[in-house]
């Protein structure tokens, strides 16, 4: 796995993840977005294509992303997820933050704050905030819960609070601590 560069506006350097079968790390210096989104995908391809199930992108020196790039992310979740493995998100700095929390992404994703938290969440030994199990006022949990999009009325299953994309009608839709489904 040699380090290459996209467009000379994205940097990435990927590596095998010591200890864990399957899992590369890339890590990410510029930016992603529209001019260089379609030749990271065919790269991040490669790379699955040659039996990672899991990625670790690693976020510290991302600048900037676009809703383009975004989108890149979850396309490798989706086909990650297809293979039996996952896209995990580490040191995302507050601006690229605010841009998957703006655009209502959080909630899609495995987002740590360190590679030592995403190690944890591989053996099986931790939870995130996005994917903790999630209780009422008396201790019971409430998730999963099964309810109608308040935009279109389709049936969804929600296993955790957040806000989440209809896939039907594309709205926004808040699913709260309770398990109560709002428009967003």
């Amino acid at each position: 796995m040699e380090p290459v560069n996209i467009k000379d506006t994205l940097k990435v350097n990927p590596k095998k993840l010591e200890g864990f079968e399957s899992v590369a790390i890339l890590e990410l210096d510029g930016y992603l977005d529209t001019y260089n989104s379609k030749n990271f995908r065919q790269y991040v391809q490669d790379i699955v294509n040659e039996g990672y199930k899991y990625i670790i992108i690693n976020c510290e020196k991302l600048t900037y992303v676009s809703s383009t790039g975004i989108g890149s992310f979850t396309s490798f979740n989706r086909m990650l997820i297809q293979k039996g493995g996952e896209l995990i998100l580490i040191n995302m700095i507050p601006k690229v933050y605010e841009v998957f929390k703006l655009l209502g992404f959080l909630s899609f994703f495995k987002i740590f704050s360190s590679l030592d938290e995403a190690k944890q969440f591989l053996s099986g030994g931790v939870s995130t905030t996005t994917t903790a199990t999630t209780t009422s006022p008396t201790g019971t949990n409430v998730f999963p819960i099964q309810a109608d999009c308040p935009h279109c009325g389709k049936k969804l299953k929600f296993s955790k609070a957040g806000k989440f994309r209809c896939p039907n009608c594309q709205n926004i839709i808040v699913v709260t601590e309770k398990g109560d489904v709002e428009k967003g």
